[in-house]
């Protein structure tokens, strides 16, 4: 989208918009009543946002609030650099014409060549899946789907998976992006010279439509080429993102039955500027929250949306969950894409030449067909084939996430369709022809009333008293004690750490170390090898389970050289030893003959802590852990390791022993919070403090919008744990101003 053989004279054409009512959806699981959900509902007279004609030029070129237009004199090129580097490559003219690809499979949406000497195709989107077959260098498949950062992939026939970054896309069509300094066009010429589709500035900031957008969408209709549209963003907040959204609504609409390309969100370097120019940081959730809200106003008019940017502004700026689960246009000025993730068009020149234009022109290559409302080409796993009804009014998302941009709102009691039901606390579902994800919580599967992930008939055994919780947290509120050996219908085992599992007529959690599968005790999975060595730095127990109650197969002596099978659990190694494959503790396990510990602490620390009650000292992260010591009430600690803080533990050193406490009972810095934080935010919506870090938790309070609170930690599941007046308690992250 960047021009250098234009025109200094900037000529703008306003437009008029009328007040726009808007209706702020929360971004919660479930649209309740204001007392029920995350962020309360605005009715469509709760507020007004009115744009003039123009509204930016009433600010003069001086204003930090000035909307030039971004190609005037941009800062950053996206396709030759990232923002740290400085140099700018005016020079930059890539001729590519490769051969376009044609599919031979129905369902594929694009093919691509292997770059590694070999490539494993697994059996799932994971390493952790078994690999089903291999394919070699410069070897071309047929891509199906992709899920995250893996591709779907037809192998000899049957359906497999590939990491992304091992694969060159190849071109399907062949296309140009314009705006108004691309001057006349000859769209005939353009059309003959072979270019299938053409992306066609609409306008900029609040209100500044392109003056050459009618006349090139005409054009372009006239001669029949596919059209998408991008509209640059100056938005500073989703609120202001929303208005861009619709100003580009009312400029296309007149359009919108040729328009079969993207709407493309493009928030670049110089938004960036733009905003902090206005005393707005953009951080990765603030950008995150205001594509998603552009990209929410348009797929409700019917349109499908993208995303503009480059590899360095993506990994900045936007999450991954938006980055996968959505249309990605990849700007870089190469013969060769970097970007290592899907995408569905690459934008590889800003030199380009075509028949038809005088001067230089923006080059793309479509390399996967986009998709829209939510479906991204991939079949499910299992279709199951199972009906569903909601139990309220629920979002329908692109991807199994709070964050993920939504698709509709499903209304209370519909029927719909399950795809896939592998998705830890999500549906994956057929709606109105679409797929896309629903929280669980909120459908009942077969009429039943049941929101389980798996209709099980899978026994258990408690192997200890174990508290029977409302959500899988042990913030969570305990519904009641479950003696020791009782047996339990486990319900779900997707939840990590946890079983859900029926007691006595309720639905609850408990913890997975203190149940026996099938009087086993073992819930192993099946894992990849990989070739790691490991060295035991003391003699450890080979266990069947990834846990201390786990029944032990062999007790591995001090300085045995052991094969790591899987890395991924959290505090274990899977091995293998004499044949056999268990489970044993990182902490007594060095690694390439390493330093002696499995584990680089997230910030190796000389936090200290006071302790707020006597606590046990444990040797690992766990409950039934064996006790070191207790440490008594107000003792102060070395915190050597907070990775563990959002699973409950701090890694400590005492007396001259290193063990683990529960952060519960630790004051960091005389604070009683998890981070010592002197972080604040404010609320962009009024939001439901709640006990736990579940929809389904109680509620203490209503936090009112626009309310200054105490920010106590950040966890990994997008929750906030925060404090307010005198509760401590969860709030949504997203509704969080920082």
């Amino acid at each position: 989208m960047n021009k250098k053989d234009k025109s200094f004279l900037a000529v703008s054409l306003g437009i008029a918009i009328t007040s726009q009512n808007l209706m702020v959806i929360a971004n919660a699981d479930s649209i309740k009543s204001k007392s029920d959900s995350d962020v309360t509902i605005l009715s469509d007279n709760d507020f007004e946002i009115k744009v003039g004609t123009n509204s930016q030029n009433k600010d003069s070129k001086e204003s930090p609030k000035y909307q030039p237009d971004p190609e005037e004199n941009k800062t950053y090129s996206m396709g030759s650099m990232g923002e740290s580097n400085s140099r700018a490559f005016m020079s930059n003219r890539v001729a590519l014409s490769p051969q376009k690809a044609t599919l031979s499979n129905s369902k594929a949406i694009g093919s691509g060549s292997v770059t590694a000497s070999t490539l494993s195709v697994r059996s799932g989107p994971s390493t952790s899946n078994g690999v089903i077959g291999t394919l070699k260098i410069n070897e071309t498949v047929e891509i199906l789907g992709k899920s995250s950062d893996w591709y779907k992939v037809d192998f000899k026939g049957k359906q497999g998976y590939v990491q992304a970054s091992y694969l060159k896309l190849n071109p399907i069509e062949k296309g140009i992006d314009v705006s108004k300094w691309n001057g006349n066009i000859d769209w005939r010429s353009v059309k003959n010279s072979g270019v299938d589709y053409v992306i066609i500035r609409a306008g900029y900031g609040t209100s500044t439509i392109d003056p050459k957008f009618k006349t090139y969408i005409e054009g372009a209709k006239s001669v029949g080429l596919k059209i998408g549209v991008y509209w640059f963003s100056y938005a500073t907040s989703p609120e202001n993102a929303a208005i861009e959204a619709q100003a580009c609504l009312n400029a296309i609409s007149p359009y919108k039955s040729s328009i079969t390309y993207p709407v493309f969100f493009d928030f670049e370097y110089d938004s960036v500027r733009y905003a902090n120019n206005n005393g707005v940081k953009v951080t990765k959730d603030l950008a995150t929250r205001m594509a998603n809200s552009f990209l929410n106003k348009v797929e409700s008019k019917g349109y499908t949306s993208g995303i503009y940017t480059n590899k360095d502004f993506s990994s900045s700026y936007f999450t991954n969950d938006l980055i996968n689960s959505n249309n990605l246009w990849v700007a870089q000025y190469s013969s060769t894409n970097t970007f290592g993730k899907p995408y569905s068009m690459w934008q590889y020149s800003e030199k380009g030449s075509v028949p038809g234009i005088s001067g230089y022109v923006d080059m793309n290559y479509t390399c996967l067909k986009t998709f829209s409302g939510g479906s991204s080409n991939e079949e499910p796993n299992t279709p199951s084939g199972e009906q569903g009804v909601t139990t309220e009014n629920v979002n329908f998302r692109k991807s199994a996430s709070t964050s993920s941009s939504i698709i509709a709102t499903i209304p209370k009691n519909t029927k719909i369709e399950i795809i896939d039901k592998s998705t830890s606390g999500w549906y994956k579902v057929k709606y109105k022809g679409n797929m896309g994800y629903v929280s669980k919580d909120y459908v009942k599967l077969n009429s039943s009333g049941s929101d389980d992930n798996t209709s099980s008939s899978e026994k258990g055994i408690t192997s200890a008293n174990v508290n029977f919780r409302k959500s899988a947290s042990t913030s969570s509120s305990i519904i009641t004690t479950i003696p020791k050996n009782t047996t339990v219908e486990i319900v779900d085992k997707s939840t990590s750490g946890w079983y859900k599992i029926k007691y006595k007529g309720n639905t609850g959690y408990v913890s997975k170390d203190y149940v026996k599968l099938n009087g086993s005790g073992s819930d192993n999975d099946t894992s990849t090898p990989s070739t790691d060595k490991g060295v035991t730095s003391a003699n450890v127990n080979f266990r069947k389970s990834t846990s201390t109650s786990s029944s032990i197969i062999v007790t591995i002596p001090k300085n045995t050289t052991i094969e790591i099978v899987d890395k991924s659990t959290s505090g274990w190694y899977k091995v293998k030893y004499k044949g056999n494959t268990g489970y044993v503790s990182k902490d007594y396990v060095k690694l390439n003959s390493g330093s002696g510990s499995n584990e680089t602490p997230s910030t190796p620390s000389s936090d200290k802590g006071v302790t707020s009650a006597n606590v046990n000292f444990r040797k690992s992260a766990s409950t039934s852990s064996s006790i070191i010591a207790t440490i008594p009430k107000n003792t102060t600690i070395e915190i050597v390791d907070k990775s563990k803080s959002t699973s409950g533990w701090y890694k400590v050193k005492y007396k001259g022993n290193t063990g683990y406490v529960s952060k519960d009972y630790v004051k960091l810095n005389g604070s009683n919070s998890n981070t010592s934080s002197s972080n604040k935010g404010v609320t962009s919506a009024n939001l439901n403090l709640r006990k736990s870090t579940s929809t389904s938790s109680s509620i203490i309070t209503t936090i009112p919008k626009n309310t200054t609170i105490e920010i106590v930690d950040k966890l990994s599941s997008g929750w906030y744990k925060v404090k307010y007046k005198s509760y401590t308690g969860y709030v949504v992250g997203s509704y969080i101003k920082i």
